[in-house]
């Protein structure tokens, strides 16, 4: 089973467990995710990826809680898992882009550098951008692990001093930090951003 698919089959269980679980607390997150954005399968697949980072009031993720309530996983799935514990959630900037192969990012928080296997999303990005991101390892390499939340100019600065703020004089975090002390400003921004998109759309309109 490729890369992709050992993601993607786990990603699809422990969003269906999570769902149930959660009273469908999760795919009605994932809808305000989305918004306006098109319904594709990559699309919803990729919001569904981030959506499963999210930390409950106790700070423990959607695939976190799976893993607990089910000690006894495929191997597939184990390896899955095992790949987001050791993932890298931060903010980043985007140092270099070669199409169609991958990117170079940097933590704008720990000052550190790293290169990420990655096609698709090369289309999407350039240099200078700023965007929160969970990276994992895969197989010698790092790989995006869900959508890009990309970070329009003028929101940088004040979500870099709420990211600062959150991490407490802290440089460098662990995922499941960076997690807990980022997810309300990644889902605060992509809810302004996605509000400025409508609104462009409704002055379009007229």
């Amino acid at each position: 089973m490729s890369t992709r698919s050992r993601f993607q089959s786990t990603r699809e269980a422990v969003f269906q467990w999570a769902a149930r679980a959660d009273g469908n607390t999760l795919r009605a997150g994932v809808d305000r995710f989305l918004g306006a954005l098109p319904r594709d399968a990559e699309t919803v697949g990729n919001a569904i990826a981030f959506a499963l980072q999210a930390p409950d009031a106790e700070g423990r993720a959607p695939w976190e809680r799976y893993a607990a309530a089910h000690p006894s996983l495929p191997r597939v799935q184990r390896d899955a898992l095992a790949a987001w514990a050791k993932g890298r959630f931060g903010l980043f900037e985007v140092r270099g882009v070669k199409r169609g192969v991958g990117f170079t990012l940097r933590d704008i928080v720990a000052d550190r550098v790293f290169d990420v296997r990655e096609k698709a999303a090369t289309d999407q990005l350039a240099e200078g951008d700023w965007l929160f991101a969970m990276i994992v390892p895969n197989e010698g390499a790092l790989e995006l692990e869900g959508t890009l939340g990309l970070l329009v100019e003028h929101a940088r600065e004040p979500v870099l001093a709420a990211v600062l703020a959150a991490y407490d004089g802290a440089r460098d975090v662990d995922a499941a930090v960076s997690r807990r002390a980022m997810w309300p400003l990644v889902e605060a921004t992509h809810a302004a951003m996605l509000a400025a998109d409508e609104g462009e759309g409704e002055g379009d309109e007229e």
